[in-house]
C-alpha cells in the first residue's frame, strides 16, 4: 500500500510540474491575446470613425454618446470580434489550467497526509 501511495505521489508531482508549465504557457498566450485584442480594438475604432466621415464628433453630441456609439460600432467589426473570441478562449484555457493545478496540488496534499498517517 505504501508503495502504491509513493507511486501516486510521484505521478502527482509530475502532473503538478506539467500543469505549472501549461499554466505559464496559457498565461503567456492570454497576455498575447489581450495585447492583440487591444490593438485590434484601436484599429476597429479607427475604421469605424473613418466610415463615419473621419470625425469622432460625428458619433454623437457628447463624450458619453460618442463612446457608446463607438462601442456599438466596433461590436460588428468582424476582425475585432474574432480577436475577442481568441482572447476568451485564451482566458478559458488559463482558467482551466489554474483549476487543474489546484486539483493536482490538492491530490498531492491528500497523499502526503495519508503517507504521514501510515508512516
Amino acid at each position: 500500500m505504501l508503495q502504491d501511495l509513493e507511486t501516486q505521489l510521484q505521478k502527482c508531482a509530475e502532473r503538478i510540474h506539467h500543469s505549472d508549465v501549461a499554466l505559464v504557457t496559457a498565461t503567456l498566450a492570454l497576455a498575447d491575446a489581450e495585447e492583440t485584442m487591444l490593438m485590434e480594438k484601436k484599429r476597429a475604432e479607427a475604421r469605424f470613425i473613418q466610415a463615419k466621415g473621419g470625425d469622432p464628433k460625428a458619433l454623437g453630441s457628447n463624450e458619453t454618446e460618442r463612446a457608446r456609439n463607438l462601442e456599438l460600432g466596433i461590436s460588428t467589426d468582424e476582425t475585432y470580434t474574432q480577436t475577442v473570441a481568441t482572447w476568451r478562449r485564451a482566458l478559458e484555457t488559463q482558467m482551466f489550467q489554474e483549476v487543474d493545478i489546484r486539483a493536482a496540488r490538492n491530490e498531492w496534499e491528500r497523499i502526503v497526509i495519508i503517507l504521514g498517517m501510515a508512516g
